[in-house]
């Protein structure tokens, strides 16, 4: 059993400072070893973080399955450290997986259980776990158009965050504001906010949110017209390679902005290329909402171009049905009006 109390106890570090590819193969193990010592806590941990770690390299159908069976385990010993974060990462899956309402749900589940004296809570964890759940909710909140609810949700994300003084919670928190500005069209201040989260990030060495904050603050640059910063952190991110270490739609806006940074060079095909790498991680991993935003951003970029023009409507009407389907309200506005251009 030491070698699955090592991985126990090295996990977040390893989270945070490793390529999860690495960790599939020796969690599996510690699963196995303690599933034959009957040890029933120690099968609910392992589980937990066999499901974070299939969710972060984009195996959404094991993560969900795995964190259903850890939150089982932990509400039927009645373990509330573990069934917050069983439920958290669960959410989580949903929402990649396409079932945004429920991922919501699980979360705000979980919000109202961490107030009072749980509020400020880590339960072992890095990170305070109200910020956790609060900064995804406000995530999942945006993409459905629901700004005013999710700004409230990264704003208590952010009280909380800036009260414990813990890096990795201030930068969700950060990232929720940020991510909350972006996508409601407020890019100027959407860059400050992502900036002062993308500082926190360097400083502290957050190697596991690195490559998705980086593509959130570059996004957004590059729609600014600041291509200069937003080229230089596209280039970092792709020569350190540090997609690798966060979770796979991390790559999505990453490549989102490069596409658009050659675009505008008048690198036309070259866009496209970088461009469909995002998107067709997105497809590989069926992370549906981000699958979707790539479909409209190829759409965007073909007519922009005048390349494959012919199959720009398309991209769009994919998008809009997509969109539709999950609740993705600003996203399909923004199909009906690109179709309506067409016509």
């Amino acid at each position: 059993m030491r070698e699955v109390d090592f991985n126990l106890l090295t996990f977040d570090a390893i989270n945070q400072l490793s390529d999860l590819h690495e960790l599939v193969a020796p969690l599996e193990r510690a699963l196995t070893i303690s599933e034959e010592a009957g040890a029933k806590r120690k099968i609910c941990q392992v589980t937990t973080h066999l499901a974070t770690t299939y969710l972060v390299i984009g195996r959404y159908k094991q993560a969900f399955i795995y964190a259903g069976r850890a939150l089982a385990a932990a509400k039927a010993a009645g373990d509330l450290p573990l069934v917050t974060y069983a439920q958290y990462i669960l959410g989580w899956a949903e929402f990649h997986r396409g079932h945004i309402e429920n991922a919501i749900r699980l979360e705000q589940e979980l919000s109202e259980q961490l107030s009072g004296g749980l509020e400020t809570a880590r339960f072992g964890a890095v990170g305070v776990m109200s910020v956790r759940v609060r900064a995804f909710t406000s995530w999942f909140l945006t993409d459905l158009g629901r700004f005013d609810a999710a700004a409230r949700e990264a704003a208590e994300a952010m009280r909380v965050a800036d009260v414990m003084r813990q890096p990795l919670s201030q930068l969700l928190a950060n990232m929720a504001v940020g991510y909350c500005l972006f996508r409601r069209g407020k890019l100027d201040e959407a860059c400050d906010v992502l900036e002062k989260g993308y500082g926190i990030c360097r400083s502290g060495g957050i190697l596991g949110l690195d490559g998705f904050i980086s593509g959130w603050f570059a996004s957004a640059l590059v729609r600014t017209g600041r291509d200069e910063e937003a080229r230089r952190i596209v280039q970092r991110v792709i020569d350190r390679d540090l997609g690798r270490f966060c979770c796979v739609a991390g790559t999505y806006y990453t490549y989102d902005a490069k596409a658009r940074l050659l675009a505008r060079a008048g690198r036309a095909e070259e866009a496209l290329r970088a461009l469909e790498h995002g998107v067709s991680a997105m497809r590989s991993t069926r992370d549906s909402p981000h699958f979707a935003y790539g479909l409209f951003t190829r759409g965007e970029l073909k007519r922009a171009l005048g390349i494959e023009v012919e199959t720009a409507e398309p991209d769009f009407r994919w998008a809009r049905r997509r969109a539709r389907r999950l609740g993705m309200t600003p996203l399909e506005a923004a199909c009906e009006q690109a179709l309506n251009v067409a016509s």
